[in-house]
């Protein structure tokens, strides 16, 4: 049965499910990153999430709970195979690159206590941002669970891979770490705060 999800005065509803609040998650994420880089909202109503002056970009999150158990090179972001498949072929004239934002926020509390947009907000302390070349979704097989989903199959790229395939230098954001790949012409999206 599908739960329809309810959002007033800034509490999330007691129905709300995971899904809706990673959406909510995403939009925090976003409002992060326009802060932060060299961006604007590309198509809300679907497509890539944002634009620079020379890319697309779209971005995967991962939110999580830090604590000792809490193992850096098991995070891993899904990509839907179709999704990529769909913005290749609507998105092949633009004449923009494409690339992959993938961010890990760092949470002092679990998802499950988390009752509002504003506790999720606060409740975030530190986000890594990677920005990585398209092509990094082709070195990861596609998963046979996501068969069975709406969305899927996906393709699973983890944080540990991904420090393999792409040699990164950080930078300093605000509440994070920017990663680049080394010798790109991606400077231009750090935004410079005087």
């Amino acid at each position: 049965m599908h739960r329809d999800f309810v959002y007033k005065a800034g509490f999330f509803a007691v129905s709300m499910n995971s899904q809706e609040k990673k959406n909510f998650a995403e939009k925090i994420h976003i409002e992060y990153l326009l802060s932060n880089l060299a961006l604007e909202v590309f198509n809300p109503a679907g497509g890539f999430d944002l634009v620079s002056e020379r890319h697309l970009l779209e971005l995967k999150s991962k939110l999580c709970l830090f604590n000792s158990r809490t193992h850096m090179d098991n995070i891993w972001w899904a990509l839907s195979d179709p999704q990529i498949q769909d913005y290749e072929a609507r998105y092949a004239e633009n004449g923009k690159g494409f690339l992959w934002i993938f961010l890990h926020a760092f949470t002092n509390k679990p998802s499950s206590e988390l009752r509002s947009k504003r506790q999720l907000g606060e409740s975030i302390y530190r986000r890594d941002v990677f920005i990585a070349p398209w092509e990094v979704y082709e070195s990861s097989p596609v998963g046979r669970t996501g068969d069975r989903t709406k969305t899927g199959p996906y393709r699973h790229v983890g944080r540990k891979r991904l420090l393999e395939m792409v040699d990164f230098y950080e930078t300093p954001i605000e509440n994070g770490k920017l990663y680049l790949p080394k010798n790109s012409d991606l400077e231009y999206l750090v935004r410079k705060i005087t």
